[in-house]
């Protein structure tokens, strides 16, 4: 089963990427990003269960911004649009969902670390 995740946005800034592929990588799963009009897609493949367990933590530590007017899920047979690469977003972001779940979490390493790397904004390498 594949499901696409349709972000509508103009924002090219590479903070919902970036996002995106730190939340994805969480899963061990491909990214799979493309570009349709004014959309960015994210298309995740997997089994039902797992795409459940992801759909479910990507809507709990995904940001809600301004720059995204609107998003939808889908079930689809392929992905479609033109593939994006990811940019090295030079913006510096605060904490986001992910980090503040990490440094709360007894468990982590990261547990109260209040100097704890972001993934996502200054230091995300950019692919070639």
């Amino acid at each position: 089963m594949i499901l696409a995740f349709e972000f509508n946005t103009r924002a090219s800034h590479g903070v919902l990427e970036g996002f995106l592929a730190d939340i994805v990588a969480s899963f061990d799963l491909p990214l799979d990003l493309r570009r349709e009009k004014e959309a960015l897609c994210l298309f995740v493949e997997g089994e039902e269960d797992l795409l459940l367990k992801f759909s479910d933590f990507l809507s709990q530590m995904l940001p809600v911004s301004i720059f995204v007017q609107g998003f939808k899920v889908s079930v689809v047979e392929k992905s479609y649009g033109t593939p994006v690469a990811l940019k090295s977003c030079e913006l510096f972001l605060p904490f986001s969902p992910q980090m503040v779940k990490s440094v709360i979490d007894e468990k982590n390493p990261d547990f109260y670390n209040p100097f704890i790397t972001p993934s996502v904004g200054i230091g995300l390498e950019a692919e070639e």
